[in-house]
């Protein structure tokens, strides 16, 4: 038994609509509505900062010698962002 998904129409800027046209050309997404819902659930459902506030508080943690160098720490926010 299915839930049946309820409808609605929203007007996206182009910005966003490109954005999301972009990763549906990408595959990451069969069509905007999936990417429109997965972003929803992202802003609305998931803690967003959860992952930040968590490495951060391993940095805080861990021995000042061992704390990553800036390059180093924008490296890996580089490489999270480019999974995403």
């Amino acid at each position: 038994m299915g839930t049946k998904l309820k409808t609605v129409h929203i007007t996206l800027t182009p910005q966003i609509a490109g954005l999301l046209e972009a990763e549906v050309a990408a595959g990451r997404f069969a069509n905007l509505s999936e990417a429109v819902r997965n972003a929803a659930w992202k802003a609305f459902a998931e803690d967003p900062a959860a992952e930040l506030r968590a490495a951060f508080s391993q940095l805080d943690e861990s021995p000042a010698e061992a704390a990553p160098d800036s390059a180093g720490i924008a490296a890996e926010i580089r490489d999270w962002r480019a999974r995403r």
